[in-house]
């Protein structure tokens, strides 16, 4: 059970902008993992608990963007469905690590999301001119993305930047239709991955970090793809730092 006002309110805020960053870019995961690790959950738990709030994040983003007449659907659902083989191998494979192992592969990964936030491929790719629709480019972006579910089912931390980059080199897709499909890839997939997790689930803190992340989604949706992006960065760098470095040191080596 949730201990103090003080604890619903940290993961309530945590949600948010984690929900927020998740739509304009992706990492939002690199805080709330993270935070239920400290806040006393094992880090298997954390890693199942989390996608609660990822779930419930992208649905309400899809919504947005169907809304607002973004999100076109049709090739999606085969990314989509590729990612959710891959998902369910991937939850697999991390519901049967060890607890200190994972922390210790989630402490690596994050070092190495960090350096994917300074090194900023997606903004060097918005210069790539690549283009395409083709069946060979669809072939090979579902063969991608089942490499990408893979990932998103094992640890999901950072997944965000993998699909950003993926789509904009295999078809050159802009920002606001990659977030588009991003969600809706994540959202469809995690459901497998969920399913795998479900008995790991602590569901008071991953239904009040749903709220938060909800209303992140929601917001971010609403915001221009790139506004307000350069201090997002700076600010998960500082704080996902000094989270990665405690995970690091306080694994049993």
């Amino acid at each position: 059970m949730l201990s103090t006002l003080g604890t619903v309110l940290i993961i309530l805020l945590a949600g948010g902008i984690a929900g927020f960053v998740n739509i304009l870019a992706g990492g939002g995961s690199l805080l709330t993992l993270p935070l239920l690790i400290f806040l006393g959950l094992p880090p298997l738990a954390a890693n199942a608990t989390n996608r609660v709030a990822i779930l419930v994040q992208n649905i309400v983003s899809i919504i947005t963007f169907k809304r607002g007449g973004v999100l076109k659907f049709g090739y999606v659902f085969f990314l989509a469905g590729s990612a959710l083989l891959g998902a369910i191998l991937g939850a697999k494979m991390g519901i049967q690590v060890p607890d200190n192992l994972f922390q210790k592969i989630l402490s690596l990964v994050m070092f190495l999301v960090l350096f994917v936030l300074i090194w900023d491929p997606a903004k060097k790719l918005q210069a790539n001119n690549v283009k395409g629709d083709t069946l060979p480019r669809r072939v090979l972006g579902v063969c991608v993305f089942f490499g990408v579910g893979v990932y998103g089912g094992f640890i999901q931390v950072g997944v965000g930047f993998v699909i950003i980059i993926s789509l904009r080199l295999i078809h050159g897709m802009d920002l606001v239709q990659i977030n588009s499909f991003k969600v809706t890839i994540v959202c469809i997939y995690t459901f497998a991955a969920l399913y795998v997790y479900l008995e790991k689930v602590n569901w008071s803190y991953g239904l009040l970090l749903a709220v938060g992340n909800a209303v992140g989604a929601w917001l971010g949706s609403h915001t221009a793809m790139k506004r307000g992006d350069q201090w997002i960065k700076r600010f998960l760098f500082l704080i996902v730092s000094c989270l990665a470095i405690r995970l690091l040191v306080t694994a049993s080596w």
